[in-house]
């Protein structure tokens, strides 16, 4: 009978330890999340390149493509780290004939973590960063995973030169 109850003592122990750790885990979920929605218009873009001639996305040689967007980002911050989901809606323009676009949209997630002192070592990129429609079919130009840690760069995925916007938009 002793034996039972040491077993049965250290079962309920393990049990309890178990349901306390889990609920540890569960409570610790992100310390702030919210949404935020901000637009990038065609006058701001404008202006931003009268402002600043290399305040462009792609230069078509004759002239340059700017870019407008609608954009919602879903954040959750945790103590070591920032998840944001990125869903953004837009155009390339034609920066010399603004009547001249074509949609420039994105869906991805970007992490950031950070060290102790909140400073920023590392992020990544996964999702379609940029696509667009040409000839009727969507294109992604900017897709896959992007790893910036110690300022280095690396991306896995496509980076379909953005100049193939040039023809339709002149």
């Amino acid at each position: 009978m002793r034996i039972g109850r040491q077993v049965l003592t250290g079962a309920l122990t393990l049990g309890l330890l178990t349901l306390a750790s889990t609920l540890a885990v569960a409570a610790h979920g992100p310390e702030i999340s919210h949404n935020t929605s901000f637009s990038y218009t065609l006058a701001e873009s404008l202006a931003d390149l009268a402002a600043d001639p290399d305040s462009y996305e792609v230069d078509c040689g004759t002239f340059k493509v700017i870019s407008t967007f609608d954009v919602t980002r879903n954040i959750s911050t945790w103590d070591n780290r920032e998840f944001r989901h990125i869903v953004y809606n837009g155009f390339y323009v034609n920066a010399s004939d603004p009547s001249k676009t074509l949609p420039r949209n994105g869906d991805f997630e970007r992490t950031t973590w950070f060290d102790a002192n909140g400073d920023a070592i590392r992020q990544a990129q996964r999702g379609v960063q940029i696509w667009t429609v040409l000839d009727g079919r969507r294109v992604n130009l900017v897709t896959g995973i992007g790893v910036d840690e110690n300022a280095a760069f690396t991306h896995h995925g496509l980076n379909e030169d953005q100049t193939v916007v040039c023809g339709p938009l002149s």
